[in-house]
């Protein structure tokens, strides 16, 4: 992980920056997969190919259409299926789950839930968002 602030280095759960002493997932100047520089009206990284989350316009808080008790409901149910990865916009994990699951006759099933599982608790832990970046409501 980079600081969005200043592009330094960080660890994966850093809450802090000690090299500019922000929020390192506030900013908007970096990316927080490779460190470059971007800008406010950027939607993609130009260096690593990351989805840039929207920006906040003052006075209106953003957040995702899409519900957390609703994904994370699909998560627990049809998560071998990949439904509560296209529900949040997130398609290429929902076809490796539904393919893995579809062709190998069941067999990859109990692994895509596990896998389902984990993501209904970041979903419900709020450290799961959908796929244009936005926090689930």
């Amino acid at each position: 992980m980079y600081c969005t602030h200043c592009g330094e280095k960080l660890e994966e759960r850093a809450d802090i920056c000690f090299n500019c002493g922000n929020d390192p997932k506030s900013g908007s100047r970096c990316c927080p997969d490779c460190g470059a520089q971007t800008t406010a009206e950027m939607q993609q990284c130009m260096n690593c190919g990351r989805r840039l989350k929207k920006m906040q316009q003052p006075n209106q808080p953003l957040e995702s259409d899409k519900s957390k008790a609703a994904a994370g409901v699909l998560a627990v149910t049809l998560g071998a299926f990949g439904v509560h990865d296209f529900y949040l916009g997130d398609k290429s994990r929902g076809w490796t789950k539904l393919i893995a699951t579809v062709a190998s006759g069941g067999i990859a099933a109990p692994f895509m839930e596990i896998w389902s599982v984990i993501d209904a608790i970041k979903i419900f832990a709020g450290r799961r968002d959908d796929a244009d970046g936005l926090p689930l409501r």
